[in-house]
């Protein structure tokens, strides 16, 4: 049966994608980070297999000399016929916007690099669960987050919804070409600049979900840089902002070497005046059991930290509807208490009915509703505001001062 199921993955690859897409020379382009926001920017892009140039031209706006680098590439996992382009532009100047042409192509495309500090108010957006529903929804969603002009956007899992829970069954590599195609088309500020994105893994980047490794996890790990294999990290703002990106349980466990690892990048981040946490399944679930194993894992290993360190707020997904609880800390609502917020509905056909405020003690707010959240930090201000696909706000929240 899984040597049936391989030939039939292997054969819907070859017939469809070569197909629909030949005559594309650029499949995708994204952005993204390793570090140094400030200064630097992770310009990645997909071409078919016979486009090898590995050329990029880019120039800081207003400037009229082109400098070049090279890039690297590399085959798109499942023999899919094209390539993983990509390149980390370095020594970039901060809050500035940047032009660029790739290869042969010469369509200008747009970048900005982050400020070095916070004077202005910086706004960026928070989803997870992509690819769970139609093209058209995940286009909508799409659109909708890319018009509130952010800086960056952070996807907390279940990004293209292309692995299930049987680790034997291939992963579909058309859930990742589609969403390949609508992130290029989409995601893109009214005045044209690439918006970057932070990912973050879910069980669905994964062949069996939870308990395994990176090689269960593929496309993931070739879209995303990510040299050393990890699917945590900490990305620095300057100084102004930190965001911690965990694998709950996914490709890492929650336990050992990434609560550890969890431990020091807060304590050196104590005196950070904005800490985020973004991972896939909630310490404090709208819609799932309470008491389900990875929620008690991260609430015995993860929440102690981020009471003890001063964390801000923990963007959940995975359970498919809206929710914010109360600052919680020590197991009790707290006005310097930690704020969960999110569970996971970008663009999810499947949206649940999540627990009211009176069916859990740590439930402040939810809604059963598709969502995005955008993040405005204004001095020492954090405001969250949730918006449907359609614009509607499902929630507004401001949270005042820093923690610890």
């Amino acid at each position: 049966m899984q040597t049936f199921l391989f030939i039939l993955s292997c054969c819907f690859i070859f017939l469809f994608p070569c197909s629909m897409w030949a005559d594309e020379e650029i499949l995708s382009i994204y952005l993204t980070w390793q570090h140094h926001p400030q200064s630097t920017m992770h310009v990645c892009w997909i071409t078919p297999q016979t486009q090898t140039q590995d050329l990029i031209e880019y120039q800081r706006e207003g400037e009229e000399v082109w400098h070049r680098e090279e890039s690297q590439h590399r085959p798109m996992p499942a023999q899919l016929p094209y390539l993983i382009h990509r390149v980390e532009l370095v020594g970039l100047m901060p809050s500035t916007g940047y032009r660029f042409r790739l290869g042969a192509d010469k369509h200008i495309y747009k970048f900005r690099t982050m400020p070095a500090d916070s004077n202005l108010p910086i706004r960026f957006v928070v989803g997870g669960d992509m690819y769970n529903g139609s093209m058209e929804m995940m286009e909508k969603t799409n659109r909708a987050a890319a018009a509130t002009n952010p800086l960056f956007v952070v996807i907390g899992g279940d990004i293209a919804y292309s692995a299930v829970g049987d680790r034997s069954i291939p992963e579909n590599p058309q859930k990742w070409i589609d969403w390949l195609r609508i992130w290029k088309q989409t995601m893109v500020t009214s005045e044209g600049y690439l918006i970057p994105i932070i990912p973050c893994i879910g069980n669905h980047e994964v062949r069996g979900g939870n308990g395994k490794t990176p090689q269960e996890a593929e496309f993931f790990f070739a879209l995303f840089p990510t040299p050393d294999l990890k699917s945590y990290k900490v990305l620095d703002f300057s100084s102004y902002m930190s965001l911690i990106i965990l694998d709950s349980g996914h490709a890492y466990p929650v336990r050992g070497v990434q609560t550890l690892w969890l431990k020091q990048v807060l304590r050196q981040r104590r005196q950070v005046p904005h800490k985020f946490a973004v991972y896939h399944i909630p310490a404090y679930p709208s819609y799932r059991s309470y008491y389900n194993k990875t929620s008690r894992a991260v609430r015995r290993q993860w929440v102690p930290l981020f009471e003890q360190y001063g964390l801000h707020v923990a963007f959940e997904n995975n359970d498919h509807a809206y929710k914010r609880t109360h600052p919680i800390c020590k197991g009790r609502p707290q006005k310097q208490g930690v704020l969960y917020v999110g569970d996971g509905a970008w663009s999810v056909a499947n949206i649940r009915t999540p627990k009211t405020p009176r069916q859990a003690w740590y439930i402040a707010k939810s809604s059963a509703t598709q969502f995005f959240i955008l993040v405005t930090i204004d001095g020492s201000h954090r405001r969250m505001q949730a918006f449907t696909p359609a614009g509607m706000i499902v929630d507004d929240v401001v949270q005042e001062g820093f923690n610890k």
